[in-house]
């Protein structure tokens, strides 16, 4: 299983992309999201380009936002909401 909750393309001077594991640790490399993209399993959901959350690790969802199992909520763009809402209800279905 993948401990990763949260992949976070950090806009700065040089690509950093921040991984929030699930041991609460964050870990940082000189890279950027598309390209661990292709290594990510599909339980990853992309909720901007530059950021996405593991569905492994959402306890659940109020209007415009998942509750992460750490107790972190991470926002959902009111345009992405009814398409990433229906993914998420996908991925539990499909468990």
């Amino acid at each position: 299983m993948i401990n990763i909750v949260i992949c976070d393309d950090e806009k700065s001077y040089q690509e950093i992309l921040e991984f929030n594991m699930a041991t609460g640790k964050n870990h940082h490399v000189y890279s950027t999201l598309k390209e661990f993209e292709k290594e990510l399993t599909p339980n990853f959901l992309s909720r901007h380009k530059s950021y996405m959350v593991n569905m492994n690790f959402i306890a659940g969802y109020e209007p415009y936002k998942f509750l992460l199992k750490n107790s972190e909520q991470v926002g959902i763009p009111p345009k992405k909401y009814a398409e990433m809402i229906d993914k998420y209800r996908n991925y539990l279905i499909n468990l």
